[in-house]
């Protein structure tokens, strides 16, 4: 039996799921991406506020895609990804 998930629940699984691939990326790979603070520091909201906006990102990429899925599944005219 499939249970339809709220809202909030998508939002917490999705969450979790960027948390835990953040935590599993390796520091050189957190650096390249502008992290680079020591926990506690000053930086550290700075970072955080960097990885906001990288979520943010993700999102809309992440939302135009779905949206062009959906356009081909219904047959509307493809509309490109990419800004």
């Amino acid at each position: 039996m499939h249970e339809t998930m709220t809202r909030q629940q998508v939002v917490s699984a999705m969450y979790a799921y960027l948390m835990n691939s953040w935590e599993e990326l390796p520091e050189q790979n957190k650096r390249a991406l502008g992290f680079d603070f020591v926990v506690g520091s000053e930086g550290e909201e700075e970072g955080l506020n960097h990885l906001a906006r990288l979520f943010m990102e993700y999102a809309e990429i992440s939302f135009r895609r779905a949206l062009v899925a959906r356009r081909r599944r219904l047959g509307v005219d493809e509309v490109s990804v990419d800004k």
